[in-house]
């Protein structure tokens, strides 16, 4: 498998992206929405408050509920230029949701881990085939609308919008933890099979 891998560190508000890519051979199983067996259901992403709304239904917590509302945005953009909608990869979200984690508990803010795996390593550990990867990050961050304001500085940089824009990926994930201090990290992870 040949790899290229493009790192671009843009700082908007520490919002960095790297974009990191792969040819493979096509063996992924043709015909199905995800083309890989990733062993978590959707359903099982999310989670909720203990109480239902006023219509009985259950109330996402506000790390999924946030995670889905940048998602939505993401996918908004994609829209306005005539992109297709990405679609939800749980192992990608799961990877998404790690890396912020970690960027949280550490208080660092890299598309490398403290044990010095790079994103396209992290997404080759964690068993997804992809052929074209992306990840797109904001770390420390606390403003009052945080999916507007994280999808917007995103946008706002060239290298970030490419990215999120490109018809190279068909599903993402995102993930969003929060510090000891209360600010925000978010990590979006895009994929593309062949």
């Amino acid at each position: 498998m040949t790899k290229r891998i493009l790192l671009v560190s843009v700082l908007l508000g520490f919002c960095v992206v790297v974009s990191s890519g792969c040819r493979q051979n096509g063996n992924e199983p043709e015909g199905e929405d995800l083309p890989y067996d990733c062993g978590v259901a959707e359903d099982a992403l999310w989670s909720y408050e203990g109480e239902a709304d006023a219509e009985g239904q259950p109330v996402l917590d506000v790390f999924s509920a946030l995670e889905q509302a940048v998602f939505a945005r993401v996918n908004e953009k994609r829209a306005e230029v005539g992109a297709s909608a990405l679609r939800i990869d749980p192992c990608a979200w799961q990877a998404a949701r790690l890396h912020s984690d970690d960027l949280a508990a550490n208080d660092y803010c890299s598309h490398t881990n403290l044990a010095g795996e790079t994103f396209s390593e992290r997404l080759d550990t964690q068993g997804i085939p992809w052929a074209e990867c992306a990840e797109v990050i904001c770390c420390k961050t606390s403003a009052a609308n945080l999916p507007v304001h994280v999808v917007d500085k995103w946008m706002a940089s060239p290298e970030h919008r490419e990215s999120i824009l490109s018809s190279d990926y068909s599903h993402a994930g995102v993930g969003a933890a929060q510090d000891s201090t209360g600010a925000w990290y978010f990590t979006e992870v895009l994929v593309g099979f062949d």
